[in-house]
């Protein structure tokens, strides 16, 4: 039962917060009288910028798992990556599909149980310092623009600060991870050699200095069309948005949505994008719900091509087991 809670009590977070959007009447009406989007042709453009965006992020798992030292072939790294995105919508975060990849990754690879780890490190990490510089020159170009009503700017400031303090703990993770301070670790702390293997992932990372590049940029590419698969779905649903406002937008609230809360952040990416996209763009908030919801769903379709990867994943453990 105790591995189940956390799932439940993001389960009721997420339900929670979807009650307390709908505690207003107004906006209940709005949505119940919702008519069909101005523009559904915007919803296939939106539904390729998320294919590229997982397109982007598997070559970027792809080049992370070459810097692990596990030469996965392309095709057997891309349904790697699509089975973690499938589990990943149902087991808690993104972290759930990335314990998948670790699994599968330790039984094909055991004598390299730790590159699986290390590569999944390389991916998160490479990914997350994309998103602190994406956030940082909105901070720079448009900080004016989210000061417009004090939530919004309450909103932005919190995020800049998760980010700040996210960015000093990774220099100094970077810089206690030399390797003269690795050493002197005592050498009685249980799981030292692992413990410096991680310690070590950037020295991991920037050995090959071009892939390491490449999966900068891979990241950077995956967070541009994922905000594009926003920006077109609200195209679909009010077409006045702009490009600049949609890119201002999308890194606050896909900071917010990764924190590990809710089931897939359902509830508290539709609260964050009513709450950014009303006041600022003049959106109407059952509208930013439904671009919110729309945008989730048309990403998830993408995570469905992982299902005959975890079908066949299944009936291994299962032969596994029987033959054990």
């Amino acid at each position: 039962m105790k591995r189940y809670l956390w799932l439940i009590l993001r389960l009721a977070l997420t339900i929670a917060l979807f009650a307390w959007l709908l505690r207003d009447p107004k906006l209940r009406e709005q949505l119940a009288a919702l008519p069909r989007p101005p523009a559904p042709a915007w919803l296939l453009p939106a539904w390729i910028a998320a294919g590229l965006n997982e397109l982007a992020s598997l070559l970027r798992w792809w080049c992370c798992l070459h810097l692990a030292g596990v030469a996965l072939p392309l095709r057997r790294a891309a349904a790697l990556h699509f089975l973690g995105l499938f589990t990943s919508l149902f087991l808690p975060g993104m972290a759930g599909g990335d314990a998948v990849k670790i699994a599968f990754l330790a039984l094909q690879f055991p004598q390299r149980k730790m590159g699986g780890v290390l590569a999944v490190l390389m991916d998160r990490l490479s990914g997350f310092v994309s998103i602190i510089v994406w956030t940082f020159i909105v901070a720079m170009k448009r900080g004016e623009w989210f000061r417009q009503t004090p939530a919004t700017a309450a909103l932005f400031h919190a995020v800049l600060i998760f980010l700040g303090v996210a960015a000093g703990a990774l220099l100094v993770w970077f810089i206690s991870s030399r390797a003269p301070l690795l050493r002197r670790t005592p050498q009685w702390i249980p799981l030292r050699a692992r413990i410096i293997e991680i310690a070590a992932v950037f020295d991991t990372f920037f050995a090959d200095r071009r892939r390491a590049c490449a999966a900068l940029v891979l990241s950077a590419s995956s967070h541009a069309c994922y905000f594009l698969l926003y920006y077109f779905t609200a195209l679909a649903f009010a077409g006045d948005l702009s490009l600049g406002d949609a890119f201002s937008v999308m890194p606050v609230m896909d900071v917010v949505s990764m924190l590990p809360v809710t089931i897939s952040g359902l509830g508290l990416r539709e609260t964050t994008m009513q709450a950014l996209l009303t006041p600022l763009c003049g959106i109407a908030p059952a509208t930013a719900v439904f671009i919110s919801l729309s945008g989730f769903l048309i990403a998830a379709s993408w995570a469905f091509a992982g299902v005959p990867v975890f079908l066949r994943f299944r009936s291994v453990q299962k032969t596994d087991t029987t033959h054990a």
